[in-house]
């Protein structure tokens, strides 16, 4: 994943870009050149690693076997 796409990522999530991109060290304004380039949207594959990232967020914000369970009935 590249510094924008994380850095898109994390402003999906609610995060300030300006301040992402301050962590890693690049300029806010090199970042909205790339949102424009490829504001075509997320490929398939990132929407996926995206909702699986969210589940195991999920997994280990609650750790119980039902949580556990869930997520192995969805994914088989």
């Amino acid at each position: 994943m590249t510094t924008y796409r994380w850095t898109a990522a994390r402003k999906a999530e609610g995060f300030l870009v300006h301040l992402c991109c301050r962590m890693l060290k690049v300029a806010p304004s090199s970042h909205d050149d790339w949102l424009n380039v490829h504001a075509g949207g997320a490929t398939s594959r990132e929407i996926d690693e995206a909702y699986q990232a969210n589940e195991i967020r999920s997994i280990q914000a609650t750790p119980s076997p039902a949580a556990h369970r869930r997520v192995l009935r969805r994914h088989s």
